[in-house]
């Protein structure tokens, strides 16, 4: 497993997973934000891909799930055939997001939780899953693009990444509080042209973004191979 930037060794407390979902994030959004929260994300995120649908079974990963937000959101709007996997490196995180799941009557079946990290997410077949969410959580990871190989691997031809993270400001004074919150925690702020090329070097096309100062949503398509089955996880 990777090692952990200070970010997420914090996440990983039990205290901070147990407020992380009504406290932290909210208040963090409103520092870096002002607007956004998780509803906002998501529907600007929908606004960019709508789901697929059909008889067929399918898989949704919702990768660095945290207490597992988008994965039950993701559910609400979604038919008896769509399954989702929270997959996150966290303990803390994922015994919270199981205990909301459990909390609100969600099959285990339907929601399932995985401890894995987002470079390495061996259990989860090649080409099987039908659409991905990564939302809060590429900017913290230190080796984004060995990320981004392991989400073009899982998904299908065609399936999407729905990802909000954070890009550079055009700011000067803004991009040097930056570095410094970078250099001391881990979190990395995107140039624009970066960003791009980490899609593009993986395998991973941009069909739709969307910038709120240094918040950014995109959706981006995978290129490639025939699916294979889906993984099997209790």
């Amino acid at each position: 497993m990777a090692t952990l930037t200070p970010i997420q060794r914090l996440m990983d407390r039990p205290a901070y997973a147990a407020v992380y979902e009504w406290l932290v994030h909210p208040l963090f959004l409103l520092l870096f934000t002002r607007r956004f929260r998780f509803e906002s994300i998501y529907r600007e995120l929908r606004r960019l891909r709508e789901p697929a649908s059909g008889p067929a079974e399918r898989l949704v990963l919702d990768v660095a799930c945290g207490t597992g937000w988008f994965g039950r959101r993701v559910l609400r709007d979604a038919g008896a055939n769509l399954r989702v996997i929270g997959v996150d490196t966290s303990p803390s995180m994922l015994d919270q997001a199981g205990r909301r799941r459990d909390r609100l009557g969600i099959p285990r079946h339907r929601l399932s939780l995985l401890q894995a990290d987002a470079q390495d997410m061996g259990p989860i077949a090649d080409a099987s899953v039908d659409e991905l969410w990564l939302c809060g959580a590429l900017h913290l990871i230190p080796r984004p693009e060995r990320t981004l190989s392991e989400v073009a691997r899982v998904l299908k031809p065609g399936a999407a990444l729905l990802c909000q993270t954070f890009v550079a400001s055009n700011s000067r004074v803004a991009r040097r509080m930056y570095r410094r919150l970078s250099g001391r925690s881990g979190f990395e702020f995107f140039a624009d042209a970066e960003l791009r090329e980490l899609l593009r070097s993986n395998g991973l096309a941009l069909v739709g973004e969307r910038r709120s100062g240094s918040v950014l949503f995109f959706a981006a398509e995978r290129n490639g191979m025939e699916g294979t089955s889906i993984a099997s996880l209790s």
